[in-house]
């Protein structure tokens, strides 16, 4: 059994053939992989600039709600200076009402 020049050719190119729609399959098949994971990483992406967006909202209302506190926390201290004011003045006025003041008397 001697195999001529033309029948190793057609096996050879059968072989090449076979080779060629193989790797044009692989080929395909890693563009399908590829397509798919940078489907996946833009929906990653995705999902991470909703969650930082939220996070800047957060971030934002924290800051307003600190201002806010602040403000009620300054407001509070400024009430409660002026009551102290207050109190000094009643306080000073009933000294001077209530005791005799040598130096007064004096004059």
């Amino acid at each position: 059994m001697s195999c001529s020049n033309l029948d190793t050719d057609f096996h050879i190119d059968a072989l090449v053939q076979e080779i060629y729609d193989l790797l044009r399959s692989m080929k395909e098949h890693q563009m399908k992989i590829s397509t798919k994971q940078v489907k996946s990483v833009e929906t990653s992406v995705g999902i991470l600039e909703k969650m930082m967006k939220r996070q800047g909202k957060i971030i934002d209302e924290i800051k307003k709600n600190s201002s806010m506190q602040q403000l009620r926390y300054e407001a509070t201290l400024n009430i409660l200076a002026e009551q102290q004011r207050q109190i000094i003045e009643c306080l000073e006025k009933q000294a001077n009402d209530s005791f005799v003041n040598v130096f007064q008397e004096k004059q």
